[in-house]
């Protein structure tokens, strides 16, 4: 059995996890940036958090499922392809789903504590937008929304 090189494998999992990327960003190309919050600087990865989740999604499955099975070198890139895009889709979905949970209860809490300022029509409005964010597909659509929220309370 021919092995695919580690590097090739770990490149055709990046590339898959960079598609992944697209797919899951309504195909925005994040690229990386400083965050900061209190004081804290960060760094959000974008793209590149992706290349590396596929990128280790086609090494582990390599090395965990290929390992000894007699692949050509054509199904080995397949496969590697195919984990790379699907390790770092698996992800993304539940920080989506977690991140709509979050706003939900955000917006619950702020109506029934009165931490924002309502209006005539305003709890009809927010229902709307959280709505909305449970039917988004992306982090990028619910930042919209809660950006959208923000500014029609004030």
């Amino acid at each position: 059995m021919q092995e695919l090189h580690l590097l090739v494998i770990l490149a055709i999992g990046g590339f898959g996890g960079l598609l992944n990327h697209l797919y899951i960003h309504d195909n925005r190309f994040l690229l990386p940036r400083l965050t900061g919050n209190d004081g804290e600087i960060g760094i959000a990865l974008g793209f590149l958090a992706d290349f590396i989740l596929g990128a280790g999604a086609a090494l582990a499955t390599r090395y965990l499922i290929l390992n000894g099975n007699n692949a050509t070198v054509i199904a080995q890139a397949a496969i590697a392809l195919i984990a790379g895009f699907g390790g770092g889709s698996f992800l993304a979905k539940n920080a989506v789903e977690l991140e709509k949970e979050r706003f939900k209860t955000v917006a619950t809490l702020q109506m029934k504590t009165n931490a924002i300022s309502l209006h005539a029509g305003d709890p009809k409005r927010i229902s709307e937008m959280v709505a909305r964010a449970e039917k988004a597909s992306c982090i990028y659509e619910l930042r919209k929304i809660q950006n959208e929220m923000r500014i029609s309370v004030r």
